[in-house]
């Protein structure tokens, strides 16, 4: 078989894979598990998720729920989930990694216990320095040196389980007890099995990891640890917060030509496509001005491109904003979020928006919508510091409530739109050029207002 032969099939099998995961994301999450088991190849449709996707996935079945699909994922997709659900700031929450290891090792204990003793050995060796004593039986050293706590398996490594001391918050209830009573006992269960499996599939390995654990620096291992995963993420757009944050950075309209545009590749037919994640694509509203520009685009292969810029950039904004993000009606706040600018940068660049979008980064469109909501608020506290009202000791009520809401939701640290409850909140992000319209065309009665008293 020639070599663009099999790259027309593989670029087949990938549209076709891509085809049959874009409705399971809309599916009611007890449908999802059964629909891809049914499948006529499973794992490779599991295998053909997007980390991304199978994350939001995974989190919307329930991970007890979703085991089976658990057992199907690949390394790389198991590693994503642990990088976003196992960190606490730059620490390993302890609790979150109990929980990992015990649903991956009830989905797969075979392939879990090879891939924690091979691929993730370090981690492997943190989790176990914290959660096992270990303790070397010398050869004239009796057995009961050790006492009743202690577990072995070669009678020359003896482990046991740490005592760890968790307070429970009052205010929590007794549900919290029952919670770190149910996390004491996942770690008595875990920790046994996972070594006698380790030690099954390679003694020779289990024998140097405990020698291993027993003598690492927890601080070290840790840091570099953390350094990776943000390696990691950053490929996904989840950039260090410092970075993130960037992206609100105001740009003039004016200014983004001189900018560098990007680099799209050139679509070719036979092309292998890179799996993009469909999530934050399936919750783009089509409506939009952004949401119609990427439809009008019919070249796969770019649209694709655009699609996964696009990922990355909500991904960013996740960052940015701080939010935790595990399930689709919180992505759903972010791609509206971040489509919304985008339209509004769109609207303030010249026609052929199609052409906008292939030319420019989309963060940089972005970046000029949310300009225009940043300079409402500039002209709101430039108003305000000279104001009358101000001056006369009067608070921000005296303007009644819709002129009170507009001023509220322009001064706040990042604008909103005062919706007034008419799409069921009383603020909600710029989503069109006709919300920066509004809100000037009221801010500015405002003013005249106050100008007259």
């Amino acid at each position: 078989m020639t070599d663009d032969k099999l790259k027309s099939l593989i670029r087949k099998r990938a549209l076709d894979l891509q085809e049959q995961r874009r409705p399971l994301l809309g599916l009611p999450a007890n449908q999802v598990v059964e629909k891809i088991l049914e499948a006529e190849k499973p794992v490779e449709l599991v295998h053909s998720f997007p980390e991304e996707d199978l994350y939001l996935l995974v989190n919307e079945i329930g991970p007890e729920d979703a085991l089976p699909i658990i057992s199907l994922a690949s390394a790389k997709q198991w590693e994503y989930i642990m990088d976003m659900d196992l960190w606490d700031g730059d620490t390993v929450d302890p609790l979150a990694a109990t929980k990992w290891f015990s649903l991956l090792m009830a989905a797969d204990p075979g392939r879990f216990s090879r891939w924690c003793a091979d691929d993730k050995q370090a981690f492997t060796e943190l989790f176990l320095y914290r959660n096992i004593d270990i303790g070397i039986r010398e050869d004239d050293q009796d057995t009961t040196d050790f006492g009743p706590e202690f577990s072995t398996i070669d009678d020359t490594f003896y482990f046991r389980v740490k005592e760890l001391t968790m307070e429970t918050d009052p205010e929590n209830g007794p549900a919290a007890g029952e919670a770190i009573e149910h996390f004491k006992q996942q770690r008595q269960k875990l920790l046994p099995a996972l070594l006698n499996k380790i030690s099954t599939n390679d003694y020779q390995l289990y024998r140097d990891l405990l020698l291993e654990t027993a003598t690492i620096i927890p601080a070290e291992i840790e840091e570099e640890l953390y350094r990776l995963r943000n390696v990691r993420l950053a490929e996904k757009g989840f950039l260090p917060r410092e970075e993130a944050v960037g992206v609100y950075q105001p740009l003039d309209p004016q200014d983004l030509p001189q900018r560098q545009s990007k680099h799209l590749d050139t679509p070719t037919f036979d092309a292998p496509l890179p799996p993009v994640p469909m999530a934050p694509d399936n919750l783009l509203e089509a409506d939009t001005l952004f949401g119609k520009s990427l439809a009008a685009i019919d070249q796969v292969e770019l649209k694709m491109q655009l699609q996964a810029e696009f990922a990355g950039l909500c991904n960013s904004l996740i960052v940015a904003d701080r939010k935790t993000i595990s399930n689709r009606q919180g992505l759903e706040e972010i791609v509206r979020k971040t489509c919304g600018f985008i339209s509004i940068g769109l609207e303030n660049l010249p026609d052929d928006h199609q052409e906008q979008i292939r030319t420019f980064p989309l963060a940089d469109i972005f970046r000029v919508g949310y300009g225009q909501a940043l300079a409402l608020k500039w002209k709101a506290e430039r108003w305000q510091e000279k104001s009358w009202y101000m001056r006369a000791g009067l608070r921000l009520s005296f303007w009644g409530e819709t002129f009170m809401g507009v001023i509220g939701g322009v001064l706040i640290q990042k604008p909103l739109f005062f919706d007034n409850y008419a799409s069921g909140t009383i603020y909600r992000e710029f989503q069109t050029a006709e919300d920066i319209r509004t809100t000037e065309h009221l801010l500015d009665r405002i003013i005249s207002l106050d100008r007259l008293f």
